[in-house]
């Protein structure tokens, strides 16, 4: 594989390994393959760079990532104003 190919990656797992959630992620995937991504070869990209990531390791910074956002989403404040219809 070519460095110019490989050296984003690697900076992408070095330095922001949580972005590997959206590869990942079900959600992720689906949206890759909609724009004709083979979801299995990018998976594969790493290893094929000579990044051998510990899938297990993204798995729980993934959890990691959707706990936090939920927690943040639960302790959104509520609306300052209620909605008022005009209808009564």
């Amino acid at each position: 594989m070519p460095q110019v190919c490989c050296n984003p990656l690697k900076l992408v797992i070095k330095n922001n390994p949580e972005c590997l959630c959206r590869m990942i992620s079900n959600r992720g995937s689906s949206q890759a393959e909609q724009v004709g991504i083979n979801v299995n070869d990018a998976q594969m990209l790493p290893a094929r760079c000579g990044e051998h990531l510990k899938y297990i390791f993204v798995s729980i910074l993934c959890l990691m990532q959707d706990l936090e956002d939920l927690l943040t989403w639960t302790k959104a404040p509520p609306l300052a104003t209620p909605f008022l219809s005009p209808f009564g």
